[in-house]
């Protein structure tokens, strides 16, 4: 049986998604187990047609046709009007897991060809080009993340500082209401809490800092908190809304912390690290082709040695049939993507407005159950509130400021409040998430011996949570994931996976089409009578 083992390079972005109108396939290689060519198509501004031509000719050779990660070639084939839907198809990622009793999901090329003792190919494409970034701060987003949900340690900061009389006169030259203001406005973003990066920072690199005066130290604590100041005046509408809109700030206010990482850079500055860094990802289109050409020759060697040695082992398994059924579902599955789901937006934003309507309404009915308004519904006030505990808020109030000459004028500033809320029910009895507070997720909720306005507030809360993530992932999400990606047509491009759960079932996502609510279901329309 005659073979054909192909593998394709596309653009970078948009995240070589074969249904973005802005990819391009750049090229094509291929093997047909006697000699290897490759096929230049929009890695330059050459026709392209003749050569797509000629690699249709080798298809329609081939019996079969291999792959790795098989779907994503077969996608950008048949968007450049390559044919072979009566061909046989194998991929050999999948048909590992199969051999691997369905035990390791989502395996890459390189893993498989290791565990057949083939070694590994130079990933240098992808290290060196396309996720090509600054060695200097590598992980920092992940390394902010692991601090977690954390307890505010500005004020940690600040005491330490007033235990040293020599800093805490410093402190009173750079000026203690300055600082205080900045505190007070750090204290009004009710979101996980990332200063404790700029301790770890100083704490990591203590033996560089020995030739940093403690003033120093305290301006870069002065100006860490300013930034954040800033941020929380900059995002004012995102304090008192909902669980979804928060987890959107979050991801904003991480992005937001990378960007001042330059304050805890050396006297030189960001933009000198840049230029000698030169962290830019590169696109395909502008990685040199014999580098390119050299890492899809690999590729497509490696999926032709594995093939072979899995073939003999089907044999010997005897379990031909079965590769057979599994591979031709991904081909139907192929299609199944390509073509989309067509997908009603303006009905879709319609239900999520009414969904919208009765989140405030909600929220109105909480905020009349509370014996205090929060500025969001957080866990953690949520904890205070059915558990009991002091809740911290600020507000603002006016005062008289004395200038030298005697003069007065009134002005405002940041001051802490705190509300002892009584306990409306009886904690959880498992461990607390973090001191001072319970779980107030869905499925402690759900366990809670509730009644009267505890009961009350965990059922609205509930359904809360319910709408949210009804409109959050469905009806807000999957517009958002049509006009994110670029999909034309409304259509809706799912990833159907069949190495993914351990059973052997289909499983879907980005976004997931088996667990549609039944709300959104009217949303999808058929294009078949």
């Amino acid at each position: 049986m005659s073979a054909l083992f192909i593998d394709t390079e596309t653009t970078k972005k948009p995240l070589h998604d074969p249904f973005n109108p802005l990819a391009k396939l750049c090229y094509i290689g291929a093997d047909d187990a006697a000699n290897y060519f490759d096929y230049s198509i929009e890695y330059d501004e050459l026709p392209c047609v003749s050569r797509l031509l000629e690699f249709q000719e080798h298809i329609d050779r081939a019996a079969i046709l291999v792959g790795a990660n098989f779907k994503f070639d077969l996608h950008w084939l048949r968007r450049y009007g390559i044919k072979f839907h009566d061909k046989r198809i194998w991929d050999v990622l999948l048909v590992q897991y199969i051999l691997n009793h369905q035990l390791t999901p989502h395996m890459s090329l390189n893993e498989v060809a290791e565990q057949w003792g083939l070694g590994q190919k130079e990933d240098v494409v992808k290290t060196e080009y396309w996720e090509r970034s600054c060695s200097c701060c590598a992980g920092i987003v992940e390394k902010i993340l692991s601090i977690g949900l954390k307890d505010c340690v500005v004020p940690a900061i600040k005491k330490s500082m007033m235990q040293d009389d020599q800093v805490e006169q410093e402190k009173r030259g750079c000026g203690e209401q300055p600082i205080q203001k900045k505190i007070g406005l750090q204290l009004n973003v009710d979101v996980r809490n990332y200063v404790l990066t700029l301790r770890q920072r100083i704490e990591q690199n203590e033996q560089s800092l020995k030739t940093h005066t403690r003033l120093q130290m305290l301006s870069w604590i002065d100006s860490w908190l300013l930034q954040n100041a800033l941020f929380a005046e900059a995002h004012k509408e995102w304090l008192s809304t909902t669980i979804t809109q928060q987890e959107k700030l979050e991801a904003d206010y991480v992005e937001h912390v990378t960007r001042l990482w330059d304050i805890l850079k050396s006297e030189s500055g960001w933009q000198q690290h840049s230029n000698t860094c030169s962290p830019t990802p590169v696109e395909t289109t502008e990685i040199p082709e014999p580098v390119l050409q050299s890492y899809l020759k690999q590729d497509v060697q490696l999926t032709k040695q594995i093939y072979f040695l899995q073939l003999e082992e089907v044999k010997k398994r005897n379990i031909m049939p079965l590769i057979v059924l599994h591979n031709q579902d991904l081909l139907m599955l192929e299609e199944m993507e390509y073509q989309g789901n067509l997908y009603d937006v303006a009905l879709s934003e319609a239900k999520a407005e009414e969904k919208e309507k009765e989140i405030a309404h909600i929220i109105e009915l909480l905020n009349q159950l509370s014996p205090i308004v929060p500025k969001c519904w957080s866990p953690d006030f949520l904890s205070l509130l059915l558990y009991g505990g002091t809740y911290k808020y600020v507000c603002k109030e006016p005062y008289i400021f004395t200038y030298k000459d005697g003069s007065t004028r009134e002005k405002t500033h940041n001051v802490v409040h705190e509300v002892i809320l009584d306990r409306l029910t009886e904690p959880p009895k498992i461990a607390r998430a973090k001191e001072g507070f319970w779980p107030t997720d869905e499925a402690t909720l759900k366990k809670l011996k509730t009644k009267g306005t505890a009961k009350s507030i965990v059922k609205l809360l509930l359904r809360l949570r319910e709408i949210e993530k009804l409109n959050g992932t469905y009806l807000r999400g999957f517009p958002s994931k049509i006009h994110d990606a670029e999909w034309e047509g409304n259509l809706i491009h799912t990833n159907y996976s069949q190495v993914t759960a351990v059973t052997g079932r289909l499983s879907s996502s980005k976004p997931n089409m088996q667990n549609n609510p039944a709300e959104q279901k009217d949303c999808f329309i058929s294009r078949y009578e």
